[in-house]
């Protein structure tokens, strides 16, 4: 029996949904797409790394990106 994360990928598939990974600020910035067309279960593991997130990230370019733009995070949406 496939695992649920199988059946919702399969699903998605089927019905031709793709997500966008979006990088939103809490103030002072535009949000950016930062990829697309990824299946659900792509977007989540992206959003779940330490490293998408102002709060958690250690890499230094990200710790450098904070400087620059202030708090964000990644999140993902349906791509219409």
């Amino acid at each position: 029996m496939p695992s649920q994360d199988a059946r919702r990928h399969a699903a998605d598939e089927q019905h031709g949904k793709t997500y966008r990974i979006v990088r939103r600020y809490f103030q002072g910035h535009e949000p950016k797409v930062i990829a697309t067309g990824l299946c659900e279960d792509d977007a989540l593991l992206h959003c779940l790394n330490p490293e998408t997130s102002s709060s958690t990230a250690l890499d230094a370019e990200n710790i450098e990106h904070t400087k620059e733009y202030g708090p964000w995070f990644d999140g993902y949406e349906e791509e219409r």
